[in-house]
């Protein structure tokens, strides 16, 4: 999850229900390391996406 991508809607959890396999990481305080984001996107370039949960803080 990502404060600065698309945002994780109702319609998109709907999209993903069918999925068969789905893995959602969060980051905390300073985020998710780059190079964790650089490797999932060269490895799974088809199905790895940035989302928001949009305008929160998490605690």
């Amino acid at each position: 999850m990502s404060p600065s991508k698309q945002i994780f809607t109702q319609k998109l959890a709907h999209a993903y229900a069918d999925v068969q396999h789905i893995i959602f990481v969060c980051g905390r305080y300073e985020g998710i390391d780059n190079r964790f984001l650089e490797y999932m996107s060269d490895k799974y370039p088809k199905n790895f996406e940035t989302l928001s949960i949009g305008k929160f803080i998490t605690l």
